[in-house]
């Protein structure tokens, strides 16, 4: 009797870490990302793993930097990890809507990443009503 009980929460756990695995990287899947203009609208880009450096850089020229950001982290986008680029050496005005997302003045263009997944702006917009 013991040893079916064994058997099974094996089975149970081995199962539990089947879901766990991440999806292989050597697939060239394509995701979204969003891109928050000078002008404040949302534009979708899309990359995949190996032409996201080529994507970014093509959308914020030359400078920029990647930051976890876990305030995105909310709403429909709660229990993924959400990255933003953008460029600190930027002048001009301050983008008042990708400052809102992040949290700190932003001047110029942001864009907003979520690694194997694919966002969308109506979940950028709902999280943005969430913030205050």
């Amino acid at each position: 009797m013991e040893l079916r009980k064994q058997l099974k929460e094996q089975k149970k756990a081995a199962a539990a870490a089947k879901r766990l695995e991440k999806p292989s990287t050597s697939a060239e899947v394509s995701y979204n990302l969003l891109h928050v203009t000078t002008s404040r609208k949302v534009k979708v880009l899309h990359a995949t793993a190996s032409t996201l450096s080529e994507v970014i850089g093509k959308a914020l020229k030359n400078g920029a930097v990647e930051l976890s950001c876990s305030r995105l982290c909310t709403g429909p986008l709660e229990n993924r990890v959400i990255k933003i680029w953008y460029q600190p050496e930027a002048t001009g005005i301050k983008n008042r809507r990708a400052s809102k997302l992040a949290g700190f003045p932003i001047v110029g263009e942001m864009i907003v990443e979520c690694p194997g997944y694919s966002l969308t702006e109506v979940e950028l917009v709902a999280v943005e009503a969430l913030l205050i």
